[in-house]
């Protein structure tokens, strides 16, 4: 189950294989305001005989705040029936580990849903440089917060492209990567995609299938090879220096006269 905080109002809650009435977020229980509280786990207790009422009730369940450095996004939370589960510090982990993947998808989601119109590209609907900027920003510091991989695909397109060839390209890169990652317009044909929780080979399996997607595509166009760098955030680099290193790359990439990738470890 996700359940999301908004402001005034009733929780948003989506679930998997919860009826209506488990669902209820009061009946559930939820982990302290605070996201200094690690997780909570649940048990519940019924009166009598609760089988002749529900042959499988919850009996017990986990949940973890969804957060966004200091800021509560909502909860995810696991629950068991049948009998009374003892969580494992690996269950824990990985539980974890799908909060962060999904409070990374709400912030993009939550910044698109807010984004002024001059922060979206007005031809691919893509948002644009400066909307990149500050994702890679946010997700550069969460995966040094939480020692996680992230990586960067940047790909250049030189080819006179149409208003519907953009629309074409950015419908592929769309389609290509995850609902975590954030694919950009940078202008110029070129474009960027933010892959949190990503390694090099990742990011390395998305360039070299938008080669061939774009080359059945674009129908017409004189393409020859896109270029592309994948790197992945280094322990060393921030933000800005994460995304120089990538426009080097792609730099020298162009003189090559082929497609680069970028080494580093997260």
């Amino acid at each position: 189950m996700i359940l999301l905080a908004r402001n005034g109002e009733k929780p948003l809650i989506t679930t998997f294989g919860l009826t209506s009435a488990d669902s209820w977020h009061e009946r559930l229980g939820l982990p302290p305001e605070s996201v200094e509280a690690r997780a909570v786990e649940l048990t519940y207790s019924y009166p009598g005989d609760v089988s002749a009422i529900d042959a499988f009730p919850l009996r017990s369940g986990l949940a973890v705040p969804i957060a966004s450095g200091d800021e509560r996004l909502g909860t995810l939370a696991l629950y068991w029936r049948r009998e009374r589960h003892q969580v494992s510090e690996q269950e824990l982990g990985d539980l974890e580990a799908v909060a962060r993947a999904v409070a990374s998808t709400l912030e993009i989601v939550l910044r698109l849903e807010e984004a002024r119109p001059f922060e979206l590209d007005g031809v691919t609907g893509l948002p644009n440089a400066r909307v990149m900027r500050e994702a890679l920003r946010r997700e550069c510091a969460r995966a040094e917060r939480y020692h996680r991989h992230l990586a960067f695909v940047l790909l250049r397109v030189d080819a006179a492209l149409t208003d519907d060839h953009l629309a074409t390209v950015a419908r592929i890169l769309g389609s290509a990567v995850r609902g975590t990652d954030l694919p950009c317009y940078l202008g110029e044909g070129s474009f960027g995609m933010i892959l949190p929780e990503a390694a090099q080979i990742d990011a390395q399996h998305v360039h070299r299938r938008l080669g061939a997607v774009l080359g059945r595509e674009l129908v017409g166009v004189r393409l020859g090879s896109p270029r592309a760098v994948a790197v992945e955030l280094r322990v060393d680099e921030d933000a800005v220096s994460f995304l120089e290193r990538a426009e080097k790359e792609l730099a020298r990439a162009a003189q090559n006269g082929k497609r680069v990738t970028g080494k580093g470890s997260a």
